[in-house]
C-alpha cells in the first residue's frame, strides 16, 4: 500500500481550524499535529483495508 498523506488543501484547513481552536501553536507544534493526523489516517485505512 502506498503512503496516505494530507494534501496540501487539507494541511491548510486542518491549520485554519487548530488556529480558530483558540489555542496557540508554533508551526512545529502545528507540523506534528499534521505527521500524528498523517499516521492515524494511514492506521485507519490499514484496518480497514484488512477487514
Amino acid at each position: 500500500m502506498r503512503g496516505i498523506f494530507i494534501k496540501e488543501k487539507q494541511v491548510a484547513d486542518i491549520r485554519n481550524i487548530i488556529l480558530n481552536s483558540g489555542y496557540e501553536f508554533t508551526e512545529e507544534e502545528l507540523k506534528q499535529v499534521i505527521i500524528i493526523l498523517n499516521a492515524i489516517i494511514r492506521l485507519v485505512i490499514k484496518e480497514f483495508l484488512n477487514h
